[in-house]
């Protein structure tokens, strides 16, 4: 009995494919793959997807340091990001102090406050003038 198949099993069949292409692209092989395409239009678009996502995602390659080194461990450090299973860390919250904060950042936030009351200020000084005889 054939049965139809469901859209996950078309994008494992497509990413399979992906891959199988990658490391065998001879004739045979591309023969094989365009007969699979052609048994399902569903195939196609499935295959696409798949292939766009492998290449969005090979950009992330260009990501590493530019040393090249890569450091594996680099989540271990990371609070929370142990292997699964492991116990969850306790989270421990404290207060932040505005003398804690790098000073560019302070002058940063007063300056967007003194810009955004003194906006408020000139909408409500306009409305004002607009609304009087």
């Amino acid at each position: 009995m054939n049965r139809m198949p469901n859209a996950f099993d078309t994008e494992e069949q497509a990413a399979e494919w992906l891959v199988r292409l990658d490391a065998d692209s001879s004739e045979a092989a591309l023969a094989s793959w365009a007969q699979w395409l052609r048994e399902d239009t569903r195939r196609h678009a499935a295959y696409v997807r798949i292939e766009k996502g492998w290449r969005q995602a090979e950009c992330l390659t260009s990501l590493r340091p530019l040393d090249g080194t890569v450091r594996v461990d680099l989540l271990d450090e990371v609070v929370g990001a142990g292997p699964a299973g492991s116990a969850a860390p306790s989270r421990q919250w404290r207060a932040l102090t505005l003398s804690q904060l790098p000073a560019p950042y302070v002058a940063l936030a007063v300056a967007l406050g003194a810009g955004a009351l003194a906006s408020l200020l000139v909408l409500a000084g306009w409305r004002f003038l607009m609304t009087t005889p």
